[in-house]
């Protein structure tokens, strides 16, 4: 196993995988140093000819940086392989946390596409194992650090659990240097500054979503840094649920932990470094707010979906959002429909206050004008209070931050 070094040259990283092989594999012939990544490759796949070979390049963008015709060696190396080995004795893992780069080396016009057997991507956490990390919190404290961490684990456990939500924002979103601003930069750092990627991202992280709204303000097209940003999963294109694919939708940032560094973070990262972060924190409560419901809305799709699994929801429903694109408008934070009919309308909102029978009211609007409805479609909601007992003798399902932190069978 052989980890890239950061800005490396191409001679350094070399002679480091030189080194990881001395100490790693006890062979009877290697070379004291590799001039070429096509030299080192091939070495790789004759030690492989008589006994099968495991070889894992960790951080392959560090070593794309350095060497930009690497991943043609690569594709040439796999090429020989599978033309004289059958079955290959050489196995080769590839691995790389900067997923704009990876994305682009596997993507139709990258040299490595077509060229995998598999490929795998590490998600972030979910809320429900974001709360076993964060075992000590009280569930709707679970939900604001899931908003401000997002599922990396690094970030949860960098949450100090015996302090209030706003002194863990003050430390590490508002402070110099802290781990939350800090990070947001790094993990856009990969996306491409050419062909519009990183204004497009800008753009939606600073609340542009319509994609003729985005290329008047990037000034150039949408549709080629959309489409690379949807790859990445740093974006993705909303429609109503059950809308053709035709349909106007919008670009969101899919990240929770993302979209709460361009809330609060991004417009702000100098001020922020040069020791101004309470006064904007301050300023900022308005957008944290804004920002918890964001998460709230999407935490209770998630939770639909999986408690449908679960066989507590219609099970063979698909679950999303739905607004009305003409008339009067209708927003329904979790639909769920089967066969083009709506067999589920549920309300999301991060209220203290236990939902009362005004909200049945408001649900019963809903379902009139969501489309084609059953006759008795289900009704719930997902609420940071709860909800009445009006409400649930109604027939309305509640569920709150102690049913979503739990993971259903």
């Amino acid at each position: 196993m052989f980890t890239a070094l950061p800005g490396a040259s191409e001679r350094q990283q070399l002679e480091a995988f030189g080194v990881a092989l001395r100490e790693q594999l006890d062979v009877p012939f290697l070379p004291d140093r590799f001039d070429r990544w096509d030299a080192a490759l091939r070495w790789l796949a004759s030690s492989a000819a008589t006994t099968p070979l495991l070889a894992v390049l960790d951080e392959l963008p560090y070593l794309v940086a350095s060497t930009p015709s690497l991943t043609g060696h690569i594709q040439q190396l796999w090429d020989e392989v599978r033309r004289t080995m059958s079955p290959p004795k050489l196995m080769l893992v590839l691995t790389g946390s900067s997923v704009a780069v990876m994305q682009a080396m596997t993507s139709s016009d990258g040299a490595l596409y077509g060229r995998l057997d598999d490929e795998l991507r590490v998600e972030p956490f979910d809320l429900p194992a974001a709360a076993e990390v964060l075992d000590r919190l009280e569930p709707e404290t679970v939900i604001e650090a899931y908003a401000a961490c997002g599922g990396y684990p690094h970030h949860l456990l960098s949450w100090d659990q015996a302090a209030s939500t706003e002194d863990n924002l003050a430390r590490l979103a508002f402070s110099p240097g802290g781990l939350l601003l800090r990070n947001g930069s790094q993990l856009i750092a990969d996306v491409p500054e050419d062909h519009g990627y990183r204004w497009t991202l800008h753009a939606v992280g600073s609340g542009v979503h319509e994609r003729s709204q985005i290329a008047r303000s990037t000034g150039q097209r949408v549709q080629r840094p959309a489409e690379l940003l949807i790859r990445t999963n740093l974006l993705r294109f909303d429609r109503p649920l059950g809308a053709p694919d035709l349909a106007r939708g919008r670009l969101e940032l899919t990240d929770p932990f993302l979209r709460c560094w361009y809330e609060l973070c991004w417009a702000d990262l100098e001020q922020i470094e040069a020791g101004f972060g309470e006064r904007i924190a301050a300023a900022r409560v308005p957008r944290w707010q804004r920002h918890l419901g964001w998460v709230f809305e999407e935490e209770s799709r998630v939770d639909a979906r999986r408690r449908a699994a679960a066989g507590e929801l219609p099970a063979e429903a698909r679950y999303g959002r739905w607004w009305s694109t003409r008339g009067p408008q209708v927003e329904i934070d979790v639909l769920g429909m089967v066969g083009g009919r709506t067999v589920l309308v549920g309300e999301a909102r991060w209220d203290a206050r236990p939902l009362g029978t005004r909200t049945l009211d408001e649900l019963k609007s809903k379902e009139r004008a969501a489309p084609d409805p059953v006759p008795q479609p289900v009704l719930c909601t997902w609420s940071r209070g709860g909800a009445e007992k009006g409400l649930e003798s109604a027939g309305v399902r509640s569920f709150t931050p102690s049913d979503m932190i739990v993971r259903t069978s």
